[in-house]
């Protein structure tokens, strides 16, 4: 498989994800020019990815298998300052842009020098979701609850993601008592919960199953107000 793009020679990263059937996007490969592919847990005698121009690279995957079935992406992401030197005690701000107008969630990593691994940094908030799976009939009434321990965060999202579909689509969102849904799923779907006061808090989203297009995977977000 080949990806490419028309960008300057900045965009110089690439990184390829595996969306399974019914499954979350996981990360398969990071490539960059002069750099060696860090595969993470991924198996190198599975796959192979090439990263010889900044704007163009390549993945292969070895043995097909019917496990292997699912929706590969690659995903060029623009990131500047592309390096830096600084003392310690500086100040460092790096921005991070790109134009997959539905992609709503952007994770920074970390690779230190001599290290393959790539390790995520977050900012330590723990969100709490069940139930974790559910199988329903059409007609049910399915509640999903949501909650975590940061007391000043105040804004609770809440996200679909249909069986095949890498877009997480936004249903609606939590802030405070006040409740906004998106015109696509209001009069299906509803949000409740308090985000206010200084306790740990919760929320819920609720809908009635009418078929196949309620199968999906859910996913709930806790923000600081912007």
């Amino acid at each position: 498989m080949n990806c490419s793009h028309t960008k300057d020679m900045t965009h110089s990263q690439m990184y390829w994800y595996r969306q399974r059937p019914g499954e979350t996007m996981t990360l398969i490969v990071y490539t960059a020019v002069g750099v060696q592919p860090d595969y993470g847990r991924a198996p190198e005698t599975k796959y192979s990815a090439k990263k010889e121009k900044a704007e163009s690279g390549a993945l292969t995957v070895n043995d097909l298998q019917p496990e292997d079935s699912g929706v590969c992406l690659s995903v060029q992401v623009h990131q500047t300052p592309p390096a830096l030197l600084r003392r310690p005690g500086d100040k460092v701000q790096l921005v991070c842009s790109h134009e997959k107008t539905d992609y709503y969630l952007m994770y920074w990593y970390q690779k230190s020098p001599g290290d393959r691994a790539l390790k995520r940094a977050c900012l330590g908030v723990e969100v709490r979701q069940s139930a974790s799976d559910l199988i329903t009939k059409p007609g049910d009434k399915v509640q999903i609850f949501c909650t975590h321990d940061k007391t000043d965060y105040r804004l609770m999202l809440w996200y679909q993601q249909s069986p095949g579909d890498t877009a997480m689509k936004l249903i609606g969102y939590l802030y405070f008592k006040t409740v906004t849904m998106e015109n696509l799923y209001e009069k299906q779907f509803n949000i409740s919960g308090d985000l206010g006061g200084n306790t740990a808090k919760n929320g819920s989203l609720v809908f009635q199953t009418s078929g196949f297009e309620h199968s999906a995977v859910y996913y709930c977000a806790a923000s600081e107000a912007q």
